[in-house]
C-alpha cells in the first residue's frame, strides 16, 4: 500500500506493484469548486481511466485517452455535494474499472486499454485532497507496498462524515469501527444484480462449484456466504457459511420461511482463515451435500435441507473484501 496525505494539486501517487485484478485506489477529499478529476495513467502519461465529477453539470464523466486521443464520454449521475467530504474507490477487475463514492457503486467503465499498463494515479482540479491510497491486487508475488513489508488488503468500511483517519488510513469513524458492517459496493468483483450489490444470481446442480477469492479485513469479526432461494436479503437460505473470529468458531445453518434452524458449530482453526490475509473458498455441490474447501484444503460438509436445484443466488457480506466470485 502507498498513500499521499494533504498534498497540493495536481498530485501523483505511483502504484507500488504492477496493477492486477483486485488492485484498488481510494481517494478522500472535499470538493471545492466546479470540477475535479482522478486519472489512472500509464508510463507514457496516457489516461487509462478518467473520472471527472462535474458539479456544474451534475454528472460524472468517464473516459480514456490512448495515445493522448480522448474517446467517447460515458456519463453517470453525480451524487456528491460540493463542500462535503467524500471517499472515492476504484476497483480493477479483468474486464472493467468499478467506481464507488461513499460506499455506493456508481459506475462501470469497461477496459479500453489494458489495466496492467496503469502505473500511477493523478488527482487535480477543484478539490481539497486529504488522502490517496493505492492497494496492490490479488496476483501472487504482488502483495507489497511502498517501503517493503507485508501486503495490507484494502479496507472496505462505510464512509461516515465527521470521522477521522485510523491506522489503516481509511476515512472512518473510530467510535463505531470495526463493529459497523463494512460496505461491499461492488459485491465482490463482477457481482451484481438482484438489487443488492452483494447478491449474484447463479444456478447450481450436482457437480457444480462456487469459488470465492478475497481478503479478510484486519480486525475482522465475521463474514458469511449464503446460498439463496431467491434474490433478496430475506430469501430462504439453503446453506449459511459463517466464520466468526470473535467466537473462534464456524457456524453452519439454513433458513426457511424466515426462520433460522438449528446451528451446527465447529471450532475455527486459526491457521485456515486469518484476518488481514487473502483466502479462497470453494463450495462443491454434491447430490446430498455441500463440500467446502478453504485454501484448497478439505474444511467441512453440510447436508442438503433445501434441494440444490432450488438455489438461485449467492450472497457474500461481512468483514471481507471479495475480489472474485465465480460459478462453474
Amino acid at each position: 500500500m502507498s498513500w499521499g496525505f494533504g498534498k497540493q494539486l495536481p498530485y501523483t501517487e505511483y502504484f507500488p506493484a504492477p496493477a492486477t485484478p483486485g488492485s484498488q485506489v481510494l481517494v478522500n477529499g472535499t470538493p471545492s469548486g466546479n470540477r475535479f478529476e482522478v486519472n489512472l495513467l500509464n508510463n507514457q502519461g496516457d489516461v487509462v481511466l478518467h473520472v471527472n465529477p462535474r458539479f456544474d453539470q451534475r454528472e460524472i464523466i468517464l473516459n480514456s485517452a490512448p495515445g493522448g486521443n480522448w474517446g467517447a464520454e460515458e456519463k453517470k449521475h453525480l451524487s456528491l455535494q460540493n463542500g462535503i467530504p467524500f471517499q472515492m474507490q476504484v476497483l480493477m477487475t479483468h474486464d472493467s474499472f468499478k467506481v464507488a463514492f461513499n460506499g455506493q457503486h456508481a459506475a462501470d467503465f469497461y477496459n479500453r486499454m489494458p489495466y496492467a499498463q496503469v502505473t500511477q494515479v493523478q488527482v487535480k482540479g477543484d478539490l481539497r485532497l486529504d488522502n490517496v491510497q493505492v492497494f496492490s491486487g490479488s496476483s501472487p508475488g504482488h502483495h507489497h507496498h511502498h517501503g517493503g513489508g507485508s501486503f495490507i488488503p484494502p479496507p472496505t468500511v462505510p464512509f461516515i462524515p465527521g470521522g477521522q483517519f485510523s491506522n489503516m488510513g481509511a476515512f472512518v469513524n473510530t467510535s463505531v469501527y470495526p463493529t459497523a458492517p463494512p460496505v461491499l459496493p461492488f459485491g465482490g468483483g463482477s457481482m451484481g444484480g438482484g438489487g443488492d450489490g452483494s447478491i449474484k444470481p447463479c444456478a447450481l446442480y450436482p457437480g457444480s462449484r462456487i469459488s470465492l477469492q478475497g481478503y479478510i479485513n484486519p480486525g475482522a469479526q465475521r463474514f458469511e456466504v449464503n446460498l439463496l432461494h431467491g434474490y433478496s436479503e430475506g430469501s430462504d437460505v439453503a446453506f449459511h457459511f459463517n466464520p466468526r473470529f470473535d467466537q473462534q468458531q464456524i457456524v453452519k445453518n439454513w433458513r426457511i420461511n424466515g426462520q433460522w434452524q438449528q446451528e451446527e458449530n465447529s471450532p475455527l482453526p486459526q491457521w485456515v482463515l486469518v484476518p488481514g490475509q487473502p483466502f479462497n473458498i470453494h463450495i462443491y455441490c454434491h447430490q446430498d451435500r455441500y463440500q467446502v474447501l478453504v485454501q484448497n484444503q478439505q474444511f467441512l460438509e453440510f447436508r442438503h435441507r433445501i434441494p440444490v436445484g432450488a438455489v438461485t443466488a449467492v450472497q457474500v457480506k461481512g468483514d471481507v473484501s471479495f475480489t472474485g466470485v465465480q460459478t462453474v
